[in-house]
């Protein structure tokens, strides 16, 4: 989604990788998949579990961006 370069950091926070491991106790998600939405200020806007679709995406990227 290269609309979104140099606005939105993706972090892929798998629970099996040991380096995900600040990101998962910070932003406490459990399951898979679950998305959060953090602000540039590091503050949670949304946290949506289950799968997201690409227009589901976008469409949340859209909201949570400026």
């Amino acid at each position: 989604m290269p609309e979104y370069v140099g606005r939105v950091v993706y972090v892929d926070a798998l629970t099996t990788d040991p380096l995900a491991a600040p990101v998962l106790d910070r932003y406490q998600t459990r399951y898979i998949p679950t998305s959060v939405f953090v602000s540039g200020a590091g503050d949670v806007i949304e946290t949506y579990v289950g799968p997201l679709d690409e227009t589901q995406l976008r469409a949340k990227l859209d909201a949570n961006v400026e």
